[in-house]
């Protein structure tokens, strides 16, 4: 659970009638987080933070006042309360990310000369820049439901799953424009890390270690084939 340790109420989703069918027979419940039986437990990051905890219940009580929404309805509740909890996480731009990522292209030099002038480079940046366009439009479109009185629609979903690969694709491009090396994620602790700059193989080596890697479909790899796109529009 997300802020647990900061939270003073949690929702909680509980079965209340055996019987039903999944997606059924549950009830949306609004507890405070002092209720006796309830235990928080963080995860901390390798990095020293905690934001994410293990929530644990042990014989807490709830009283039925405490009911959100129809008995036996609770799956509804959630999945609109998570319909505006995404429409929130998918309101951030990258714009102005990309911009700095251009200027540090400017700036950094990889084989002597400023990453800029690598085509590679470039096409990378490009295409950042044409999704988060997609991604602006995409929110100018989830605004204008909001402006409408309408409830959130899919676009919320879009953007939290577009806007968390567009930051990781972000992230990616930062290493390969400064050239240091970086873990592949498809690959196995231990394993040499895939980088444009770092290689001990021949120009030859490098050209089967290039399609080997294309041919096992590793798109975080820079010389693996172009990840495909998810378009929002």
């Amino acid at each position: 659970t997300s802020g647990a340790q900061f939270a003073h109420w949690i929702i909680l989703l509980v079965r209340t009638d055996p019987q039903a069918p999944k997606h059924k027979g549950i009830s949306c419940l609004l507890v405070p987080m002092s209720t006796p039986g309830i235990t928080v437990r963080p995860l901390v990051l390798m990095t020293g933070h905690h934001h994410f905890n293990e929530v644990f219940f042990a014989d807490v009580k709830v009283p039925k006042e405490n009911l959100l929404g129809p008995i036996n309805q609770g799956w509804k509740v959630s999945t609109t309360t998570l319909m505006y909890e995404r429409h929130s996480a998918g309101s951030r731009g990258y714009t102005a990310q990309i911009a700095r990522l251009v200027q540090l292209a400017r700036q950094v030099p990889i084989d002597g000369r400023p990453a800029w002038e690598n085509p590679w480079i470039r096409q990378r940046l490009a295409q950042l820049a044409i999704d988060a366009e997609v991604f602006k439009y995409t929110r100018l479109r989830s605004l204008t439901r909001q402006l409408r009185g309408e409830p959130p629609g899919p676009e919320g979903s879009i953007l939290k799953l577009t806007g968390s690969e567009l930051g990781v694709r972000c992230s990616a491009c930062t290493c390969w424009s400064i050239g240091r090396p970086r873990p592949c994620p498809t690959r196995r602790a231990g394993s040499i890390a895939c980088s444009p700059r770092v290689s001990t193989r021949s120009r030859q080596g490098r050209a089967r270690s290039s399609a080997t890697s294309s041919a096992s479909g590793c798109s975080a790899c820079p010389r693996a084939s172009a990840p495909p796109h998810r378009s929002a529009l």
